[in-house]
């Protein structure tokens, strides 16, 4: 009787699998946010220091930019660049613009000097 009750579960998962797979209900891949984000050699973690939601574009070059908007207080992993990544932090309508170091971390911040959000290299201690 064990062995039935097994054989059946195992049927219903399969075929609930297979439903699934079948819908297309698969969920596309999306950037990732921390603590979740797994950091890889060909990724940049880009740490929101402020109060506010900051928007960014990165892309592999300067033609090819992705809007982003990271949340306050929150990390966000960048998807995989196959070599340095362009960005660009926005403060109102102007921008100051990067090459990132994959596999680096980076912060938002406020630049008291330069008057404008920028992006800095997080240093291991």
């Amino acid at each position: 009787m064990p062995r039935l009750i097994y054989k059946l579960f195992s049927a219903i998962a399969f075929s609930g699998f297979l439903l699934t797979l079948l819908s297309g209900a698969v969920p596309e891949p999306q950037p990732q946010t921390a603590p979740a984000a797994r950091m890889s050699p060909n990724r940049v973690m880009i740490i929101n220091e402020s109060e506010q939601v900051q928007q960014i574009r990165i892309g592999p070059d300067h033609h090819s930019l992705v809007q982003y908007d990271i949340q306050p207080r929150q990390s966000w992993v960048s998807p995989p660049y196959s070599h340095r990544p362009c960005i660009r932090v926005y403060t109102d309508d102007q921008y100051e613009e990067y090459l990132l170091a994959q596999g680096k971390r980076y912060r938002l911040y406020w630049d008291t000097n330069k008057k404008c959000w920028d992006i800095k290299a997080i240093r291991k201690k």
